[in-house]
């Protein structure tokens, strides 16, 4: 496996099965990873008698979209053989963004397409998941961070003497 990672260390995962408490497999090789993005379908409901002979437009339901991850390509790497196999199963699974502050962004997929990229004489094999959102995309904020061990000093308060400062231990 190389050093391939999402920019600033974001990770991406992939619920095992479906259901609602999936296990996550992390997807190795990520090197992009566009989350979805939703949108709005317009309903025509124009009639002959709409104001100034004009279209008529309400809101109608909301898409959310697609997303999609570049990736090193490694071919029979665990990686392809779980993404190939969700593609061939059809599956909708849930899918979990992490990014390096603790935020996420959580949302349920099919798989449209993994495609191979053309593969090059000389560099780097490409492969590019897309995914399919079915239902609401839920995006939290990071956890404030947890101070385990308090911040400290250290040493005797005397004229000349040297005092060190401990940080303390803090998760999040």
């Amino acid at each position: 496996m190389s050093d391939a990672s999402i920019g600033y260390g974001l990770t991406l995962e992939v619920g095992t099965a479906p259901g609602t408490s999936p296990t996550y497999f992390e997807l190795a090789e990520i090197t992009s990873f566009t989350p979805p993005a939703a949108s709005v379908d317009d309903v025509d409901v124009t009639h002959m008698k709409s104001p100034g002979r004009r279209r008529q437009f309400i809101a109608g339901l909301t898409d959310s979209g697609q997303a999609s991850a570049a990736m090193n390509y490694v071919p029979a790497s665990a990686t392809d053989a779980f993404l190939e196999s969700w593609r061939a199963s059809g599956e909708t699974r849930q899918l979990r963004g992490t990014y390096p502050d603790g935020s996420r962004v959580i949302f349920s997929a099919y798989v449209s397409s993994y495609d191979v990229d053309a593969i090059p004489v000389d560099g780097k094999m490409t492969a590019t998941l897309s995914v399919k959102v079915t239902g609401v995309v839920t995006v939290s904020g990071a956890a404030a961070p947890v101070n385990e061990i308090l911040p400290s000093i250290a040493g005797i308060a005397r004229v000349g003497q040297v005092l060190t400062a401990l940080p303390g231990q803090w998760t999040g």
